[in-house]
């Protein structure tokens, strides 16, 4: 893979060729005006993104859901909002990654649930991603949620029926 400098370099040589090759100046014109638009059309998603911060790390969970960042900050975006459905479960999936390192993160099960509701993959993914031991997802994820209080409620309502005997569900 090339680095940012030999990359611009290739780029200069070819355009320097291209510009060489085309003799008319109509052609050379309508080439690089046709390279500029598609490139700003090719930028025109990832631009979108920048309208506003929630709209970027919306973007940013779908380009790079693997990152803890854009997940917490995902989540921290539907609480503004107050989605605590789409928010808990970022901040499941926050809390996961964070807690999985070093061992290998099961993505393909993530993935498995993206056909059920925000508050279903949310109260179900502990039990699918430890089939063994649903709590020891639970309990780190309801320590975190401590820390805002109508996520706290909302873990109470949701996994405290699904998962009884990781704890003490009181609100």
């Amino acid at each position: 893979m090339l680095g940012p400098h030999a990359t611009l370099g290739v780029a200069m040589i070819v355009g320097i060729c291209i510009f060489d090759w085309l003799q008319r100046p109509m052609a050379r014109a309508l080439l690089f005006s046709s390279l500029g638009l598609a490139a700003l059309i090719g930028s025109l998603s990832a631009r979108r993104a920048w309208v506003d911060e929630d709209s970027l790390w919306s973007y940013s969970v779908r380009v790079e859901p693997k990152a803890t960042l854009h997940q917490r900050n995902a989540s921290n975006t539907f609480f503004r909002a107050d989605d605590l459905d789409r928010g808990a479960y970022h901040r499941l999936i926050d809390v996961y990654l964070l807690n999985r390192f070093p061992a290998p993160v099961q993505w393909a099960e993530i993935e498995s649930t993206s056909s059920l509701s925000p508050l279903e993959r949310f109260v179900e993914l502990p039990a699918i991603l430890e089939p063994d031991d649903p709590c020891a997802l639970v309990r780190v994820f309801t320590k975190e949620a401590k820390q805002y209080q109508p996520l706290y409620g909302h873990v109470v309502e949701h996994c405290g029926p699904r998962y009884p005997a990781c704890g003490r569900w009181a609100p």
